[in-house]
């Protein structure tokens, strides 16, 4: 039977299969090599901020928070009792000092200010970088807790929130806690007056060289304690702030006022005339 088909040798068959391998793995080096090329191009070109792409980008490790600050004490506290009333605790976080305090930390002057090392109580050198993201959690944390209990403190005034109260107790004095710690009702909490503390304390010599040696550890450059007394549901509370003076304003440091007995762990009922006798002495 005759067969139209040239005949090809199988070794020469063999030959053009090798080529054509050959040829294939060329091929694809070239386009994986021209591939990783563009892609390394891209990353480099990324972090030299020429061009922006999000798969490119590294986040930071420390999750900072945005911060507000104003001209006046006066003004942080007014914007405080906006954000409490209106449900918004994240705006009440970005009034405290979190990011300025962290970045203008001193340990160094914080060991020898205290003449003691506590890291539980502390936060970490900032001037190794690799703290940063903890110590910004570090104070977060502490500014978070401070309004949480600010908070709690107006919404269950009843319950003692530095000790523990068992689920019997609560349930013995009818408390739903779900429905009592609901923020809603804050909408209510108005703010009768604030005022300078301690006037006397606060001008003195000695008070103003503990000042200069937290301004050390923390970067600010001015401090002042106030009192405050807000209305809330008919009866009126005595709290606190203090707050510290950076490059671009007033932030709040603290929920508290030592000078005039001001926990910083909420705050707590009283009567006006009390209150005024407070702020006169």
């Amino acid at each position: 039977m005759n067969n139209d088909k040239p005949i090809v040798n199988s070794s020469e068959q063999k030959l053009q299969k090798t080529k054509k391998l050959k040829n294939t793995f060329l091929v694809t080096t070239i386009l994986f090599f021209l591939a990783t090329l563009v892609l390394l191009v891209l990353f480099v070109l990324s972090l030299t901020g020429l061009i922006n792409i999000p798969a490119f980008q590294i986040t930071s490790q420390s999750s900072s928070i945005e911060s507000k600050a104003y001209d006046t004490p006066e003004e942080v506290i007014d914007q405080f009792v906006l954000a409490i009333q209106s449900n918004d605790f994240e705006s009440a976080l970005e009034l405290f000092a979190v990011n300025n305090m962290v970045e203008g930390y001193d340990f160094e002057a914080y060991v020898e200010r205290i003449n003691a090392f506590m890291p539980i109580n502390s936060m970490a050198p900032q001037e190794y970088e690799a703290y940063s993201a903890i110590n910004q959690t570090y104070q977060s944390n502490i500014a978070s807790n401070q309004i949480k209990m600010f908070t709690y403190s107006l919404l269950i005034p009843e319950l003692d929130l530095t000790s523990m109260t068992f689920l019997q107790d609560i349930e013995d004095d009818n408390i739903d806690l779900l429905d009592e710690l609901d923020p809603s009702q804050l909408g209510s909490l108005e703010l009768v007056r604030a005022d300078f503390s301690s006037p006397e304390l606060q001008r003195s010599d000695n008070y103003q060289d503990s000042v200069d040696k937290s301004a050390r550890i923390y970067g600010f450059g001015d401090q002042e304690e106030y009192v405050a007394l807000f209305e809330f549901e008919g009866d009126y509370y005595l709290g606190g702030f203090v707050l510290v003076e950076y490059e671009e304003g007033w932030q709040i440091s603290g929920l508290g006022a030592p000078l005039a007995g001001v926990s910083f762990l909420g705050v707590e009922q009283i009567t006006e005339s009390e209150y005024l006798e407070i702020i006169s002495d």
